[in-house]
């Protein structure tokens, strides 16, 4: 499951846009640059329908699609997915298969010929080739959340492989605490008294999510000692990360020798894939479904 949590997106399409100069699709003046915020979305997935219960893996039957679609089973399963080619221009402005993919900065046919030559100006310092979230036509071997998989269903997409599915239970756990932090943030909106309170809730909200999704496996830690004997004895040990000489002692980071990884990290994929249905809902259902792609254009979409 680890391997499959793909983050927030943040995909730009078009670099620049002000109103009245630059042109948007066929050449129109751009009149107008609007932004949408989807306040506490991750908030808001988190309120919604959550995995709980014990997990349990089960091979893919043959059925599983439809089960899936008439909300018999929740939970994720593990697929190979595809957008027929019908529909690769209807996905175009926005592809809707999110996944992780290495990227390689040196090549210009991958990252195009702008960044290529910026990455190239910056020297040693350029971007080297790493695992970045992209947006994509198809998805192999990937983890995809109920929710989120009927929408791709309901909308052509085809499943060509199905491995195994991680079953669940249903249950909108988190519910009222998403309605407690809601309400103390708003009361903090009306209430000038109240805004430090809403400020903690935020940070209580936004730290309900993140805990869940933190990498606990990345965890150090720090030590300082000036006595050389000590310093040899920690370079030495097994645990040793890292050293950074300060005036007259060093810093020694060490490596957890036991790591207890209590963390719900299906809670954090849940709410990621979540979060991106949301965002295909709002383009897909609202802004593409009621203004002719003729009269604007995309410029970045973001959830972070």
């Amino acid at each position: 499951m680890k391997a499959n949590i793909a983050g927030g997106p943040s995909i730009i399409f078009n670099r620049y846009a002000k109103r009245n100069e630059t042109t948007i699709r066929g050449g129109k003046l751009c009149k107008k640059v609007i932004g949408y915020d989807a306040n506490a979305l991750y908030l808001w997935a988190l309120g919604g329908d959550m995995p709980c219960g014990r997990l349990t893996t089960i091979e893919a039957y043959p059925g599983i699609i439809d089960d899936i679609k008439n909300d018999n089973i929740l939970g994720f399963l593990e697929c190979d997915i595809r957008t027929p080619e019908h529909l690769r221009h209807y996905f175009s402005e926005m592809t809707p298969i999110f996944k992780n993919a290495l990227i390689d900065c040196t090549d210009e046919k991958v990252i195009g010929t702008q960044m290529y030559e910026y990455n190239r100006s910056r020297g040693n310092q350029g971007a080297k080739p790493a695992r970045k979230l992209i947006g994509s036509y198809f998805g192999e071997k990937i983890l995809i959340y109920a929710p989120l998989l009927k929408w791709y269903l309901d909308h052509g997409m085809e499943i060509t492989k199905t491995y195994s599915f991680i079953k669940a239970s249903s249950h909108k756990a988190f519910a009222p605490f998403m309605e407690a932090v809601s309400s103390a943030r708003r009361e903090g909106d009306v209430y000038k008294s109240k805004a430090m309170i809403a400020e903690m809730m935020k940070l209580v909200g936004n730290s309900a999510f993140g805990r869940s999704g933190m990498d606990m496996s990345k965890h150090t830690g720090i030590k300082c000692e000036s006595d050389d004997k000590k310093i040899e004895a920690k370079i030495e040990h097994f645990t040793f990360h890292g050293l950074e000489v300060l005036n007259d002692a060093c810093e020694i980071t060490m490596k957890k020798r036991r790591l207890k990884n209590k963390n719900s990290i299906l809670l954090s994929i849940a709410i990621y894939q979540l979060a991106k249905l949301r965002m295909l809902q709002f383009y897909y259902g609202c802004i593409d479904f009621y203004f002719d792609r003729a009269d604007f254009q995309l410029y970045q979409i973001g959830a972070a």
